[in-house]
């Protein structure tokens, strides 16, 4: 698996960091587990044309005691299994790491 991963990160600051999160439409279905939606613009032409059957496309980030992990696999909310699911693009993958790495400048948490 492809990974995005932090870690020795603060306790508390991760806690403060999953609050973020689950304030803001991220949760998961599992604790400690968010979604990172990726935005339609991004989308290759295949997920694109998947979209009403196995939209939206995420990505996994789970929270650890003192790391963040973020699946670089774009996956579909709507389907376990289907061509469209494939490791993030080099847009999607730049998206998904700028986006986590603001959330972490904007809650002033040292990486």
């Amino acid at each position: 698996m492809r990974n995005y991963y932090i870690d020795e990160l603060d306790p508390e600051a991760l806690k403060r960091f999953a609050k973020h999160l689950k304030n803001n439409g991220f949760q998961g279905s599992l604790e400690d587990i968010y979604w990172l939606e990726v935005p339609h613009d991004l989308l290759t032409e295949e997920q694109a044309d998947h979209f009403e059957s196995c939209g939206p496309y995420v990505m996994t980030l789970e929270c650890g005691p003192e790391w963040i992990n973020l699946e670089l696999l774009v996956r579909a909310r709507s389907r376990l299994r289907c061509s469209c699911i494939a490791y993030a693009e080099p847009e999607q993958r730049a998206y998904a790491v700028e986006t986590v790495d603001t959330m972490l400048k904007e809650l002033d948490i040292p990486v």
